[in-house]
């Protein structure tokens, strides 16, 4: 189980401008911690996926909660 270190909220955040901020919190994650995101736009959603994906991350949960999406991300 992740343990979240951090929470961010970039639901103002669009395109590549969230992946930005996340390199910098997700490069200081140890093994098991997790950040938890949140993002407004379905499109930023999927960039954020692929993100994780192509750096070795995982998402450990993804969430719809009202007109926002709120990711686990973690190392």
């Amino acid at each position: 189980m992740s343990y979240i270190i951090k929470e961010i909220d970039l639901s103002e955040s669009s395109c590549s401008g969230p992946i930005g901020e996340l390199s910098g919190i997700v490069s200081e994650l140890k093994s098991g911690e997790a950040i938890k995101v949140i993002i407004s736009m379905e499109d930023t959603k999927r960039i954020i996926e692929s993100w994780v994906k192509k750096k070795g991350l995982k998402l450990v949960t993804e969430v719809k909660d009202n007109s926002k999406y709120v990711l686990v991300i973690s190392r």
